[in-house]
């Protein structure tokens, strides 16, 4: 049978992407298609319940509420699948009185308490009730406690039980079940159904349905008997997809701080090697284990970076020239780049050189930013400087988010543009470097250009990756409270280790190979997940189309 095999092969889709929340749609799905329990011949069918529940509605509505009652009940109902015999298809408003919300007056509302409870809409609801945030003396709709209440707009679909008198906004609609459907089947079923209720939501500035498409939907109702066991079996089978929530829930726990665990001994700062190498090995047995998911994939590239920029990636070559002849050489470049002020703002860098409280290899050597490059300043533009043609203006968004362009017909200094292979860093809002990758563009205010006072003797790409590795802790050392930035100051007195030539060069060359390591696990797990979504989404169809044959 196919929910046997759905069940058999669990274990290969159980870390699938929100396995259990599907698990707890195919559930509802059976649910509301006969599918869960057996019929029992000798339960009253819907269609009696159907005629007693007309009676009511009759007595419930107004007389001059019928006429427009009757136009509706006209409307024919949507058929979306196969029912048993004993079933029937209805419209909402012919099982249930619905209510739609309508906000009060703004000077009717309080937050003290006074009034009936106030829910505008999905923002109050909880896991089963909605919480009051607000309240109203002289509420203009009203829901009774027992009924459901529906998200009508922004987002539509989310269900929760009102467990009190209260007014209702505009963004809800109350459904109160009458005698013969069981509160608790309407519940599963609006849930059932609530993916496809919000795809019949519309308009511009945000979604919703109205009265009409709500009160025509299609319901399915069982015979009364059989409402009471699905709600039963379904409760059974929800409680289940929790036990199996709260399992996933542990064992992810349990991979991250084997994670943490594992990537933090890599970071401490005095290791010995042999200790060292003890713990890569074990991280590297434990790979597979703490890289299951896309998203740890992240954690295990900053570890690689962290270890690169502190000499743990590769090993320390006794012949190779030291960083301190790097920095002399470094410093004779400086002299020759012909900026105003360059003298006095190098030896007042040196008077303020602090080296941090962090060893380095034998060779290596701390050094500020401002003593390797030159950090250049973008142009800011007024909006009528902006223009549809010219030459690129790259902003902090094009780095990242944004691909919007706008250009610029300005004639500007040469160190105002920025060409392939420059290193870019973005101090504004969003924080990196970026080794630009494509043709010349002005690069704007909020972007610096780190021009390396000798490419010869320093590795551009090592630079970058020791940016990308403390991306975090320059973002935090900014300041501003809408917008984060850094000063270019702050930013030149950035301390940098810098190794050995020679090994700047092994490093970039094993973090190229470990990063693009890291880019074939996230697609492979990328893709693993994607099979065992394909999978668990194959096998609750092919449960489905059985028990419809």
């Amino acid at each position: 049978m196919n929910d046997d095999r759905l069940l058999a092969l669990y274990d290969r889709v159980a870390d699938a992407p929100h396995v259990v929340g599907r698990l707890r749609q195919f559930v509802l799905k059976l649910a509301v298609r006969g599918n869960l329990v057996e019929q029992d011949p000798a339960d009253e069918p819907a269609s009696a319940l159907l005629r007693r529940m007309a009676k009511q509605k009759a007595k419930l509505t107004p007389a001059a509420r019928t006429r427009r009652r009757r136009v509706l009940d006209s409307s024919p109902v949507v058929r979306r699948f196969g029912i048993p015999v004993s079933w029937e298809w209805s419209a909402i408003q012919a099982v249930a009185h619905v209510e739609m919300g309508q906000s009060p007056r703004s000077e009717h509302y309080n937050k003290t308490g006074n009034g009936l409870a106030f829910f505008q809409g999905k923002a109050d609801f909880g896991p089963r009730h909605p919480t009051p945030r607000s309240w109203c003396t002289k509420p203009t709709k009203i829901a009774e406690r027992g009924d459901i209440l529906l998200s009508v707009r922004a987002p539509v679909g989310p269900t929760n039980v009102a467990d009190r008198q209260c007014c209702i906004g505009r963004g809800l609609a109350a459904l109160r079940p009458l005698e013969g459907l069981d509160r608790e089947f309407m519940l599963l079923a609006l849930r059932a159904f609530e993916a496809d209720l919000a795809a019949q939501g519309f308009g511009t500035t945000f979604e919703a349905i109205t009265k009409k498409q709500l009160t025509t939907y299609g319901f399915p109702l069982p015979p009364l008997a059989e409402q009471h066991r699905i709600v039963a079996k379904a409760n059974e089978l929800l409680a289940l997809c929790d036990r199996l929530e709260e399992t996933r829930v542990v064992r992810e726990e349990a991979r991250d701080q084997l994670s943490t665990a594992s990537l933090t001994r890599l970071k401490e700062p005095e290791t010995d090697a042999t200790t060292f190498r003890a713990h890569v090995r074990f991280a590297v047995d434990a790979l597979p284990a703490i890289t299951a998911r896309r998203d740890q994939v992240k954690e295990l590239r900053q570890t690689i970076l962290n270890l690169a920029v502190h000499g743990k990636l590769v090993e320390q070559e006794p012949g190779d020239e030291p960083a301190s002849v790097l920095l002399k050489r470094i410093e004779s470049a400086m002299e020759l780049v012909p900026v105003r002020g360059r003298k006095t703002k190098r030896a007042a860098v040196h008077s303020s050189l602090e080296k941090p409280a962090i060893s380095l290899p034998a060779g290596w050597e701390h050094a500020r930013l401002s003593q390797l490059v030159r950090v250049l300043n973008g142009r800011a533009y007024r909006k009528d400087e902006l223009l549809d043609s010219g030459t690129p203006v790259l902003r902090v968004g094009n780095l990242f988010t944004s691909k919007h362009w706008y250009y610029s017909d300005l004639q500007l200094a040469e160190d105002k543009y920025c060409d392939e292979g420059d290193l870019l860093y973005a101090w504004s809002a969003s924080f990196g470097p970026v080794l630009w990758q494509d043709p010349r563009v002005i690069f704007h205010y909020h972007i610096w250009k780190l021009s390396l006072f000798s490419e010869a003797d320093l590795d551009k790409r090592f630079l970058y990756y020791f940016l990308l590795q403390h991306t975090q802790e320059i973002k935090s050392a900014g300041h501003g409270i809408s917008m984060i930035h850094m000063t270019k100051g702050k930013m030149e007195r950035l301390s940098v280790p810098l190794p050995p030539l020679t090994e700047q060069h092994r490093i970039v060359a094993k973090v190229d190979e470990l990063m693009a390591f890291c880019d074939r696990l996230k697609v492979g797990l990328g893709a693993t997940e994607a099979a065992q979504g394909r999978l668990i989404d194959s096998l609750i169809h092919e449960s489905l189309a059985s028990h419809e044959t």
